[in-house]
């Protein structure tokens, strides 16, 4: 709340989006391990926002923007990892796409410089620091630094991609396909093979219901693809 305020081992058969060249060659495989594709911030112009902005910490599981939000500050993610979700009408809810370091939220950029609330909702998985840029701040940026243009556009296009994939995932993927691709991509992200979530939150996510998601997620582990616990799910 606070922003509006201030091949694996699993391979969904899916066509990932991403801008990698293996995906544009068509590979069909669960893209997590591309490298950021959107151009790096300039260390110096990072080093003068740290300096002159500070840097905020985030715990893990933090709300960061929440439906229906006013957004007056835009972030720009150094460290850990986000996921941005939508939600319909009756308020059931789905993953749109992760936040990497070195990116911003589209969606946040949008809500802060029109003015309008937020349509999304943005959760640390894990402990993160970020940079907080005014709306005002951003505009100076893309007038006065001619790379602030261009990594905007790539974030757009990025995003573009993501949400085609995200598409793609909620009409043409199962249910276990699109359970792996969250699974995956949290522990591509926080590197590490223990996932901290109930199958309540799973479910959530995926806008599913608790009792459909144990029950794919008990055979996958029958199959050696996953080890559940309370409160927390093992990617093999």
């Amino acid at each position: 709340m606070w922003l509006s305020t201030i091949t694996a081992p699993y391979a969904p058969k899916f066509r990932c989006f991403c801008p990698c060249p293996v995906c544009r060659a068509g590979a069909l495989y669960l893209c997590v391990m591309t490298p950021n594709p959107i151009p790096s911030i300039p260390s110096g112009l990072l080093t003068q926002l740290v300096q002159c902005i500070g840097v905020h910490h985030i715990p893990a599981q933090t709300v960061l923007i929440d439906f229906h939000s006013y957004i007056r500050q835009i972030p720009i993610l150094l460290k850990g990892s986000i996921q941005v979700f939508t939600q319909d009408e009756s308020g059931v809810q789905t993953t749109l796409y992760f936040i990497r370091p070195g990116e911003s939220c589209v969606a946040s950029i949008l809500s802060a410089l029109s003015h309008s609330e937020s349509l999304i909702q943005a959760v640390a998985i894990e402990d993160c620091e970020l940079v907080l840029l005014s709306p005002d701040k951003v505009r100076e940026l893309v007038y006065a630094e001619p790379f602030w243009f261009d990594y905007i556009m790539s974030l757009y296009k990025l995003r573009f991609e993501e949400l085609l994939g995200a598409v793609h995932r909620v009409g043409f993927d199962n249910m276990e396909e699109r359970i792996m691709y969250v699974l995956e991509t949290k522990k591509t992200l926080t590197k590490s093979k223990i996932i901290e979530i109930t199958h309540r939150e799973l479910a959530n996510e995926l806008g599913s219901s608790r009792e459909v998601v144990s029950r794919l997620l008990k055979k996958l582990e029958k199959k050696g693809i996953v080890k559940t616990g309370k409160g927390r799910i093992w990617v093999v």
